[in-house]
């Protein structure tokens, strides 16, 4: 079976994931995360399906810290969404 490649629709292309099936379509044996640098350089990076939603899970993690420790402006927004939030739920 052929493999499937997923591109970043961002940017020039500098990230893509390369899907490696099994026998079937729907089972993978490993993924690949491919970055290209500007200058052309490329790298990659092989790992299990496991592997991949665990680096995923903690990327969100690390930006959603990053955007709530980092970004004043974040933080501004949170606050005006939790108070809205809280609105609806003491109009419900």
């Amino acid at each position: 079976m052929k493999e499937i490649t997923i591109k970043s629709d961002k940017g020039v292309g500098q990230l893509s994931v390369v899907l490696f099936p099994k026998n079937q379509q729907d089972e993978v044996d490993f993924v690949r995360l491919k970055m290209k640098a500007l200058e052309g350089d490329e790298q990659w990076v092989d790992m299990t399906p496991d592997e991949a939603c665990e680096i995923a899970g903690l990327l969100i993690t690390g930006v959603q810290f990053y955007l709530f420790e980092g970004n004043k402006e974040y933080k501004t927004i949170l606050k005006k969404r939790a108070k809205v939030a809280l609105k609806r739920i003491k109009d419900i």
